[in-house]
């Protein structure tokens, strides 16, 4: 789950080189590799606020599966400040990205033996008020938001595989805007909020497709293989 910095400088990520998975940070060039967390539960999952200063990040606290939602402050140096605790509520949370202007975190919220309890979710930072954007039968997981935040791009199983949807910030009707032959999964926005990394799925290959945001022009991108694509400025 590589995620890079605003100003693509360095790449936040989780690893488990030492036993279990805690958070990291490296240079866009491979060097100077620090380590953000070190404790005996599974940190995952980061996510870079839009001004650089916070990472937002799931962690498994009580070892039960059921996952809290941090932010901790990093500075330019990698050094790590003040953690605060932002949703906590007995359901397994994960996949938290912040809004472009930094007020709003969306994420991936339901019972970690039911996945699909799974919605959507939206947190004011500053409030800690919370409301879903999806409500019903089926697992809505991975939200990002669109460059603007008037879009919440996530994955949906609504169809009987999982396919890629969009939700209006402001709430309303979810539309699926791709619904491949694969499975689809590790949706990104472009930073100017034209196109769409995805993975896809198909006979055990995984590959990388990008698309238009509205869900046409789909091509593969020729890589060697890989997970979970996003983008560095």
């Amino acid at each position: 789950y590589p995620m890079a910095s605003p100003d693509g400088q360095r790449i936040a990520f989780q690893s488990n080189r030492d036993g279990d998975f805690d958070l990291y940070l490296i240079g866009i060039d491979g060097r100077d590799l620090q380590r953000l967390t070190n404790n005996e539960v599974i940190d995952r999952l980061p996510a870079w606020s839009p001004d650089g200063n916070w990472i937002v990040y799931a962690s498994d606290t009580r070892g039960d599966g059921n996952y809290d939602i941090y932010r901790m402050r990093v500075d330019g140096e990698g050094t790590v400040g003040e953690v605060d605790l932002l949703v906590s509520n007995g359901q397994r949370n994960s996949r938290a990205n912040y809004s472009g202007d930094g007020r709003y975190i969306t994420y991936t919220t339901g019972n970690k033996d039911d996945a699909n309890t799974w919605e959507i979710a939206v947190m004011e930072v500053e409030t800690g008020e919370i409301r879903n954007l999806t409500d019903n039968d089926v697992r809505d997981y991975s939200p990002t938001f669109s460059p603007d935040g008037e879009t919440v791009l996530f994955v949906t199983d609504g169809e009987g595989r999982a396919a890629i949807a969009t939700s209006p910030f402001s709430g309303g009707d979810a539309r699926v805007i791709y619904d491949g032959s694969g499975y689809e999964w590790g949706v990104s926005y472009s930073p100017d909020g034209q196109y769409v990394l995805f993975n896809s799925e198909l006979d055990g290959a995984s590959t990388i497709y990008l698309m238009r945001a509205d869900g046409t022009e789909v091509s593969a991108v020729p890589t060697l293989g890989g997970y979970y694509p996003s983008w560095v400025r």
